[in-house]
């Protein structure tokens, strides 16, 4: 194995690019709640699910959404690509740092999505 083979091994595969411009829930969210809804209702024939979409948090092409159904919770990751959100992940409970950054979302902005969806947030990780 080569030198640049062993410095590689270790290496992540970069994030994909994002629609990365200044974001605002108020000007993201109505599109964010749409892409949610369209991808769990996307079952052909199915009824579409009373999903109330409780808060929403956006940084740097991410979205970040927590969801209540009936009495199920969870959250939803979403990244902004071409113009149009896509839901990376969407679960029942809580995703965490963890769940959020398995879906290439840099922890920075893992971080601050978050923080603004729970300023507590780091009290419910565990290491």
């Amino acid at each position: 194995m080569t030198l640049l083979a062993l410095g590689l091994a270790g290496c992540k595969a970069p994030p994909p690019a994002v629609d990365a411009a200044p974001m605002s829930v108020d000007v993201e969210g109505p599109a964010i709640r749409q892409a949610l809804h369209e991808f769990v209702d996307r079952t052909p024939g199915a009824k579409p699910l009373d999903l109330e979409v409780a808060q929403v948090g956006v940084d740097s092409g991410y979205a970040l959404v927590t969801w209540m159904h009936e009495k199920e919770a969870g959250q939803a990751v979403l990244r902004k690509q071409n113009g149009a959100w896509q839901v990376l992940e969407c679960d029942a409970g809580w995703l965490g740092l963890r769940g959020i950054c398995k879906e290439q979302v840099p922890e920075k902005v893992a971080q601050r999505l978050l923080d603004q969806i729970d300023p507590k947030w780091g009290s419910y990780e565990t290491p």
